[in-house]
Formats: structure tokens, C-alpha cells, sequence
């Protein structure tokens, strides 16, 4: 496989892999939302880096409907019937431990991926950049713009 496709299969299995978790969080979020909103919080959330596709989305949103991870409901009220998706209990708690879980994969990795990036051996210097979330007082890195663990905004230190 050449490697700008063995790059493209890897970056699409991530892409998968983090998109339950992306639309759970985007529903907390919203406490409720419809799909095509859905989508555009994610594509804006993540500067157009995560585009999902109607035929992506669509059956997620079933499977977790399925799980009770979501339940959802029409509203005919509008120009033209919407079907708006709310986390439930279960679906809340499977976010909380996807996020755990993620925190800690991040807070795991994330030193070793930048020093390898910036190339050095050291990531002595990378600690000093690291902020924390005046909400829940979890760990953030430079240029986070969310909080991972609360969503809370990160306001730029002056």
C-alpha cells in the first residue's frame, strides 16, 4: 500500500474512533440537537478538520438510539420536520468514561508526540506550556480552545 494511502486509512480509522465520542459530546452540549446541527458543531468545532457525512451520522445516531445511549423526538412545528436527539442517562455516563478515558490517553501521550514533533529528547520545556481549566482544573495544552473534560471555553492567558 503506498503510503500516502496506508496515511489516509489510518487517519479515517481515527477519524471512526472518535466520532461516537464527538457526537455524544456535541449533545450534551446542545441538550439537544438535530443532525445536520450535529455535524456542523462538530465540522466548526474541529476548524473544518472533521467533515461528517450524512451517511455516517445518520445510522451513529440510530446504533446509539438502539444502545439508549440517545432518544429522540420529531418536531413538526418548524417549515419542515426535524428529528432532535438527547442523551439519556446511560448515553451520559458512556460519555463521561469515553472522556476519562481520552483525558488520560492525552495526558499519557500528548508529551511524547510533542517532543517527537519539535524534535527534541526533553519535554522539560513543553511542561512549562501547560495550563489548566479554570472550571474543572483539568490539564489543557497550548492551543486548546475547549476544556476535554468540562468543554468549559480556554481563555488565553495574557
Amino acid at each position: 500500500m503506498p503510503k500516502q494511502k496506508q496515511l489516509e486509512t489510518w487517519e479515517s480509522d481515527v477519524r471512526r474512533g472518535l466520532l461516537r465520542l464527538l457526537v455524544l459530546a456535541v449533545i450534551k452540549e446542545k441538550e439537544s440537537s438535530f443532525g445536520y446541527a450535529i455535524a456542523q458543531s462538530i465540522r466548526e468545532r474541529t476548524a473544518d478538520r472533521l467533515i461528517v457525512q450524512d451517511g455516517t451520522l445518520y445510522p451513529l445516531l440510530r446504533r446509539l438510539e438502539e444502545q439508549k445511549m440517545v432518544r429522540s423526538n420529531w418536531d413538526v412545528s418548524g417549515e419542515r420536520p426535524r428529528k432532535y436527539y438527547q442523551l439519556t442517562a446511560a448515553g451520559d455516563k458512556q460519555l463521561l468514561a469515553m472522556l476519562e478515558f481520552w483525558n488520560d490517553l492525552v495526558i499519557s501521550l500528548d508529551p511524547l508526540f510533542r517532543g517527537i514533533a519539535v524534535g527534541r529528547e526533553s519535554n522539560s520545556d513543553y511542561q512549562e506550556h501547560v495550563r489548566f481549566c479554570t472550571s474543572c482544573g483539568n490539564q489543557v495544552y497550548p492551543g486548546a480552545i475547549y476544556c476535554a473534560n468540562c468543554g468549559a471555553e480556554i481563555q488565553e492567558s495574557e
